[in-house]
This record gives C-alpha cells, sequence and structure tokens, in this order.
C-alpha cells in the first residue's frame, strides 16, 4: 500500500463574480424558480456526477473533475479542477497526466470540533502497463476552501499490491467506483467499489467493496496517512444468499452522520441484487472499531412484500431521444443518520409497475451497534415519489435538516419532455415529500448517449432549519451543434424553503 500526501498548494483557484437571485417557494405545478448555473461540461466526462455540501457561510459543488465553492449568495469564490488534464491547469491531485478522477463525494464536517470540508473521488492510473484504481482524499484548512492561501492537503490512495485474490499471471486491471466518504470524532471512512479484470483466460471481471479507515487527527494538520485499516467484502460468488438465491451486494453505502449522539458507529447499507426475483432485502451495517481490527457487522432487514421492488428501467425523453439508463438500485447517494433514524434513498420499479420512481426509507437504528449488537433496526417507513401518469422519477439524493425533516432533489423524465430538475421536501404542515418544487428544465433532450449520469446532490443548510440546497444537472439546446455532447449538459444549484 502506498500512500503518498500531496503538496500542501491551492486546490482552488480563482475569485470570480457570479450573482444570482435567492429563489421564492414555489409549489407544484408553477414555473421554475431561479437558482445559479454552475458546472459545464468537462472534458472526459460525457455526462455530470453532482455533488453538493453546504456549511456555515458557503456551498461546495462537485461534478467529476470540477469542483467550485460559493457564496450563500451565489458570488463564486474559487473553482478548480481534481484531476490533471492536457492543457489544463494542474489539478489537486498528483495524478498522471490524462488520468481520469470522477465519481466525486463532497460532505460537510458538522458535528466536528473543528468543521472541515471532506472530499473523496475515484481515480486512475497507469503503472508499469497495468490500469490501477486510487482513491483521491482531500480535507479543507478550517472549514474554508478560499482566502489568501486557498490550500488543501490532499492525497492518492493506491489500491492494495499484490492483487487480491492471489493466483495466475495476470493483466491486471483495477478501476475504482461509487466512491464513499464519512467522519466521525476520531475517524475517516473512504471506500468504493473495485473492479479487477483478469483477462488471461478471457474477460473475468470481479466486483467487491473496499473500505479504507484512517485516524482523523493526522489529515487535519496535514501529516502523511498512516497505514490504513480495511474492511474488505467478499467477491461475487461469496454473497449473502437469501431463500436459496445468491445476490450481488458489492455497494456499501456510507451515511453521513448529521448528530452528535454519543457512541454511534459508522452505519452503511446496500441492497441485495438478483436478477428475476423482486428485491427482498436490504442490507444494514455497522463497524466496530472497539478492537484493534474493523469488523462490519451486517443486518439483513427483509422488507415488507408492498415494499419490495425490481430493478429499475430507462427513463424515456421525448421522440427520437435517447431512453436514459438508470444503471440499478444501489443507493448511488450517501444516507443520512440524524438523531436515531438512518435515511435513505434510491430508483426503483415497483413490483407490478412500468416506470422508474423514487423510494425512500427511514430506519429507527434503536441503538444497535458494538453497545447493543441485539438492538437491530426496524423500519420506521417508507413510501415513494411517484409524479404519475407517464412520468419517471429517478436519481435521488437525500438531506435531512436539524429538525429531522427530509428533502430529496431528483430527475423527472416523461415521453414527452425534456429532462427536469426537482426538490420533493416536508414542512410541518404537510406529509412526507408532499412539497414539489420544479428547480430546472432541460432546454432539450439529452441526445449524446443513454447516460444521464447517475448523481444528484441535496444537502441540508446548517444554518437556517428547513432550507435545503439541491444541484443537478440540465441540458442546454445541442439542436445543429456538432460539439461532443459534453458541452452542452450543465448543473444547477438552488435553494429551497425559507
Amino acid at each position: 500500500m502506498h500512500l503518498r500526501p500531496a503538496s500542501r498548494k491551492g486546490g482552488v483557484r480563482g475569485l470570480v463574480a457570479f450573482l444570482c437571485l435567492f429563489p421564492s417557494t414555489a409549489s407544484f405545478g408553477q414555473a421554475a424558480f431561479q437558482g445559479f448555473k454552475s458546472i459545464q461540461g468537462v472534458p472526459g466526462f460525457a455526462v455530470p456526477n453532482p455533488e453538493i455540501a453546504v456549511g456555515l457561510d458557503a456551498v461546495v459543488v462537485m461534478s467529476n473533475q470540477e469542483i467550485r465553492v460559493y457564496t450563500k449568495a451565489g458570488a463564486l469564490l474559487a473553482s478548480g479542477r481534481i484531476g490533471n488534464y492536457p492543457g489544463q491547469p494542474p489539478g489537486l491531485f498528483p495524478t498522471p497526466l490524462g488520468a481520469l478522477v470522477g465519481s466525486p463525494e463532497v460532505l460537510y464536517d458538522l458535528p466536528g470540533a473543528s468543521p472541515r470540508y471532506w472530499m473523496a473521488a475515484a481515480a486512475s492510473s497507469t503503472q508499469a502497463s497495468q490500469f490501477r484504481g486510487q482513491v483521491a482524499l482531500a480535507v479543507s484548512n478550517a472549514g474554508v476552501f478560499w482566502g489568501l492561501d486557498p490550500w488543501l492537503f490532499s492525497y492518492v490512495i493506491d489500491l492494495p499490491d499484490p492483487p487480491f485474490p492471489p493466483g495466475g499471471p495476470f493483466d491486471l486491471k483495477w478501476e475504482t467506483n461509487s466512491t464513499n466518504i464519512a467522519v466521525d470524532e476520531e475517524w475517516v471512512y473512504v471506500n468504493g467499489f473495485v473492479v479487477q479484470h483478469t483477462p488471461t483466460s478471457g474477460p473475468t471481471w470481479t466486483f467487491r467493496n473496499i473500505t479504507f479507515i484512517y485516524p482523523k487527527a493526522p489529515l487535519l494538520i496535514g501529516d502523511p496517512l498512516p497505514a490504513p485499516k480495511m474492511v474488505i467484502e467478499p467477491p461475487i460468488g461469496q454473497q449473502p444468499t437469501h431463500a436459496g438465491i445468491e445476490e450481488r451486494a458489492v455497494y456499501d453505502a456510507l451515511a453521513n452522520n448529521l448528530s452528535n449522539d454519543a457512541g454511534v458507529p459508522q452505519y452503511m447499507i446496500r441492497p441485495r441484487y438478483h436478477e428475476f426475483n423482486p428485491f427482498q432485502v436490504i442490507d444494514l451495517s455497522y463497524i466496530d472499531m472497539s478492537g484493534s481490527d474493523p469488523v462490519k457487522v451486517d443486518y439483513a432487514l427483509i422488507l415488507p412484500e408492498a415494499a419490495q421492488y425490481r430493478i429499475p428501467g430507462l427513463i424515456p425523453q421525448r421522440p427520437g431521444a435517447f431512453a436514459l439508463a438508470t444503471t440499478n438500485a444501489r443507493f448511488w447517494a450517501p444516507p443520512v443518520y440524524r438523531d436515531g433514524f438512518l435515511w435513505a434513498t434510491h430508483h426503483v420499479r415497483p413490483v407490478g409497475g412500468d416506470r422508474t420512481i423514487i423510494r425512500w426509507y427511514k430506519f429507527a437504528m434503536n441503538g444497535w451497534g458494538p453497545v447493543c449488537p441485539a438492538c437491530v433496526p426496524t423500519l420506521a417507513a417508507w413510501g415513494t415519489i411517484d409524479p404519475g401518469g407517464n412520468i419517471h422519477a429517478a436519481f435521488p439524493s437525500l438531506g435531512v435538516d436539524s429538525q429531522g425533516l427530509p428533502a430529496i432533489t431528483y430527475t423527472r423524465g416523461s415521453p414527452d419532455a425534456a429532462p427536469s430538475m426537482w426538490i420533493a421536501r416536508t414542512d410541518h404542515s404537510t406529509g412526507l415529500f408532499e412539497i414539489q418544487q420544479l428547480i430546472k428544465e432541460s432546454e432539450h433532450p439529452w441526445q449524446f448517449n443513454e447516460s444521464w449520469g447517475v448523481h444528484s446532490g441535496c444537502d441540508a443548510d446548517p444554518v437556517v432549519p428547513g432550507r435545503f440546497w439541491g444541484h443537478g444537472q440540465f441540458v442546454m439546446d445541442q439542436l445543429g451543434d456538432p460539439t461532443p455532447g459534453f458541452q452542452h449538459w450543465r448543473t444547477w444549484v438552488a435553494p429551497v424553503g425559507p
């Protein structure tokens, strides 16, 4: 394992004014309200992966290799890249020229004694004619990315060497994807699923999930990373079974802990996968850090029959345009733990249904963890966001505010319209997610390929209860324009609520 701290340098650059108006509140059926345009198409990435983290006085947004910081009034404070591309300014991480850095995730560590922004992303580079996966990790200086010395402590984590499982002459290819990051008072958790390609005897792919765990204190002062503790999931072929059927379970999503509850472990969630039967099981996990080595403890929560689902389908657009792929029903956005409950969301196809819709869950954790391993979690509530008619809903992300109220950013699509960005939220006078707000409509269907990206961003404002910030994507008009498709997607940032 090679752990290389990058130099202490400016990870984001430039101070460019970019003004916007705060939106007024809009209800279902009204015209889109104002926000502000953020990241445009990133070279090398045909589709965006928007992420967002909201702090006390700033908003950090990311998509693929781009990172931008705004005031809450919409002024652009800083921008930059997290990877290195030919002809572009140097990025935050010392990855080789042309290496891809993507699947970013960013969070604001509000419960921490020294609030910081944390970021992780999947990276890849070529070493000795082998394609090797890496994970990029960074922490901001005292909660800010900007100022007279806009630097970050940044690191690149190489995946374990030699490859696992051992055996045979390997033409080895590692890839990392779906990066997650979480922090508590003592530890930093970074994970993603890893693909090992061993084509010596034909195209063989092995999928597994790795969680790297680091002590937090050295990262806050820029010390070199120590050797990590690791939790390594078994590959497919050694996965859990339910009703005698092996189910794929390699996409562990780390929960973002927004509570100050003492003794709360790091929680994780993942769906069980199989091809033909309704999905019946959700795995909830915690990481026990009380011993010398971390131990991941799983609990298989059986969904009630009405909550079971199937693999989501394609999202239609206007005639002549690609139908958009939803990929699968994993929890693409991080779940949120707050005040005893774990909230999570993903897109699914209901059993007997023909449209993709949003599913959300509220799990009562019941003190489950190393102190009380028998206090197993229960499903306190669940529901759907279903626009009805021929409209699909997909690509959700979730935030939960200090009052325990949730909001979800997501995309709508239908055969009659271009994709649009929405936020569903709640206040004390309505049921859950009863307030549906149109944020941004695409100017044209997405026509570059069938991929829409699978991420969106949603975060609660830590200062104003009931205010949420969404980060999604839309398409600018590309009719008659021969330039590559990535030039035509943009991301949009908008606050909703008080």
